[in-house]
């Protein structure tokens, strides 16, 4: 499920598994914020009240990266409304970039507030209509009106979903996570640990940490084109949001890592060959070797650093001086086919980078193209994944995470029905195999023989 809690106003989870799949959410966020992708601002009350007195301690004192505690709701709205102030006055502080034009705001690392609604509405609603510009997001936990709500039946099924960014989610199915599997789920991103009381429902084992890949390198700046397109360095982080062009340009040296690209080819490639005026590839190159210097914190002029001209016989991105997202995730993926010491540490770290679509905002059919082998990769990693799990759960996770990137998948939906009527989850299978019948009507499809034939076997006694 791809919800932006930026522009949901406040989430608010209601409804028999709301309480679980809050969880789920708050949860993920926190795994976000341990590998550096996300922050969340909160209170020890509201980490407790989600995870339960024991583990909610355990988060609150575990010193997590990118976690900060506030001491009341109202402190989680100074905490969001300091953020603003300083987005909006680096905003501010940013000169024209070499277009002439205001680079936009630059690309911090988003930030959410997990708060009850113990706060004040107004002031509420309204650092969170300012915050969303600059990415800010919340959930909130009791009663709350204001921004968007999802209402969870006992299966997983979001029977309900209003406000901001809820358009398309009704009838998606979700995981949920009790108290117990949600310490599996912490512990498996080395926020929890095992010392606590056994869990319910006879679990007493719970999964080992997650083993991390570190033997990969990298230079100082980083291209992001998963999920969001922006540079970081140690100068900063700068969205590239507003330049069509600057994105696409990075989209092509990242696509050519090994080959160097010619003005010919990316005037080709960009504008089909004839570049809106005769200063366009020039003004294009310029601007983006300016925005990379800036990730570094390097002089302006120093461009060549880091995207260079070799001999005059095409460009390509200086690899001393940044590495992409995408080549990250794609040699992660390398590791894992070439190592099963360390494949399943790779295949996690790989679907870890896989943040959102790869060049969102990229229109051109070549970017597409690869958005979709991409896409295709990582939901084959996920099945990889689901079939190393040691628990129905945690094979679950995998394979709901891969149906949502490839929704007609049958064999997805096959897997997915037979845990569920494992666990006795009849209602979940129907649901299941409900979404996939509508994605399928949608394309003027039916589901195939096996994939009807097991729906049938496996709920003909319901």
């Amino acid at each position: 499920m791809e919800l932006d809690l930026s522009q949901a106003g406040g989430l608010r989870v209601v409804g028999a598994g709301g309480e679980q799949f809050q969880r789920v959410v708050i949860a993920d966020l926190l795994s976000e914020a341990i590998r550096g992708r996300r922050r969340v601002v909160t209170t020890r009350a509201a980490l407790t009240a989600v995870f339960g007195a024991g583990l909610g301690e355990q988060i609150a004192d575990a010193g997590v990266g990118n976690l900060h505690l506030a001491a009341t709701a109202n402190g989680v709205l100074d905490f969001i409304g300091g953020e603003v102030v300083g987005q909006v006055g680096r905003c501010q502080d940013t000169k024209l970039d070499a277009t002439g034009e205001a680079p936009g705001p630059p690309a911090e690392t988003p930030l959410v507030g997990v708060l009850d609604a113990a706060v004040e509405p107004a002031r509420a609603v309204y650092e969170l209509q300012r915050g969303a510009e600059f990415g800010v997001g919340a959930v909130v936990l009791g009663d709350w009106p204001h921004g968007t709500t999802l209402a969870i039946d006992g299966s997983g099924l979001i029977s309900d979903a209003i406000g901001q960014g809820a358009h398309g989610l009704t009838g998606t199915q979700v995981t949920l996570l009790d108290e117990g599997r949600a310490r599996q789920v912490l512990q498996a991103a080395g926020i929890a640990t095992s010392t606590l009381a056994t869990p319910p429902d006879g679990m007493t084992t719970a999964m080992p940490p997650r083993a991390v890949v570190t033997d990969l390198q990298a230079p100082p700046g980083l291209v992001r084109l998963i999920g969001r397109v922006a540079v970081e360095g140690p100068g900063g982080q700068f969205g590239v949001h507003k330049s069509p062009d600057m994105q696409a340009l990075l989209a092509l040296l990242a696509r050519n890592r090994t080959t160097l690209l010619t003005e010919n080819t990316i005037v080709e490639m960009l504008w089909d060959g004839a570049a809106p005026s005769p200063n366009r590839f020039k003004t294009v190159l310029k601007t983006t070797r300016t925005k990379l210097c800036g990730a570094l914190g390097v002089p302006h002029n120093q461009g060549i650093t880091v995207i260079g001209n070799t001999g005059g016989n095409g460009y390509s991105l200086v690899q001393k001086a940044f590495t992409c997202d995408v080549w990250q995730l794609r040699d992660l993926l390398a590791l894992a086919a070439a190592s099963s010491d360390q494949k399943a540490a790779a295949l996690n770290a790989a679907v870890d980078l896989y943040t959102g679509p790869y060049l969102p905002n990229v229109p051109h059919d070549w970017a597409r193209s690869d958005a979709r082998d991409l896409n295709r990769d990582i939901v084959q990693a996920l099945t990889q994944l689901a079939d190393m799990a040691t628990t129905p759960d945690e094979t679950l996770l995998h394979l709901d995470r891969a149906a949502g990137l490839d929704p007609a998948a049958e064999h997805l939906c096959r897997q997915r029905m037979s845990i569920l009527a494992d666990l006795g989850r009849i209602t979940a299978v129907h649901n299941t195999y409900e979404r996939l019948t509508e994605t399928l009507r949608d394309r003027r499809r039916l589901p195939d023989r096996r994939t009807a034939d097991l729906y049938r076997r496996l709920t003909s006694n319901s």
